[in-house]
């Protein structure tokens, strides 16, 4: 992963920010920067984070969120 300039860090900030302020009560989140989700196939192992993984600028996902492990620090998907 490559360190952020200012200015994306600030985009990302302020992206975050303005999707906190939607209306609540919806079924809908918003997540930083800094959580890891499998964008890759799944690994035959669930014990293994080995595969394609990446850290999006934003996540948002009006579902539930289906961790990798029991560590719940990678999301594996949504449904």
């Amino acid at each position: 992963m490559v360190s952020d300039s200012p200015d994306h860090a600030t985009i990302c900030t302020n992206l975050v920010a303005e999707l906190y302020r939607q209306p609540k009560g919806g079924r809908c989140q918003a997540w930083s920067k800094d959580f890891i989700v499998r964008s890759g196939p799944v690994t035959q192992n669930r014990h293994t984070k080995k595969g394609l993984y990446s850290y999006p600028n934003l996540i948002v996902f009006c579902c539930a969120p289906v961790f990798h492990d029991d560590h719940r620090d990678a999301l594996a998907e949504l449904g």
